[in-house]
């Protein structure tokens, strides 16, 4: 298991996921550049599943941070953050 710090709090991934389509999706960390109130922000770093057909698969933790991020970035005016 991959563990990632949040706060005070340690979140541990698994280090493969199993996909949809039914193949294990390991873990991998991507830069992910989204569109967030009219401004284009990357979030660098961000633990996210792919399996081999290219299904991304992110845990539900992450899209809360993730999105978290994406306001913290926003309110200080940044265009990247890490995760």
């Amino acid at each position: 298991m991959n563990a990632v710090k949040k706060e005070s709090i340690i979140i541990n991934y698994p280090d493969f996921y199993e996909c949809a389509c039914g193949s294990k999706a390991p873990l991998t960390y991507q830069d992910i550049t989204t569109m967030f109130n009219n401004k284009k922000i990357t979030v660098e770093h961000v633990p996210v599943y792919i399996c081999l057909e290219n299904h991304v698969k992110l845990a539900r933790l992450t899209q809360v941070k993730l999105r978290n991020k994406l306001k913290e970035a926003y309110s200080q005016d940044k265009d990247r953050i890490r995760f």
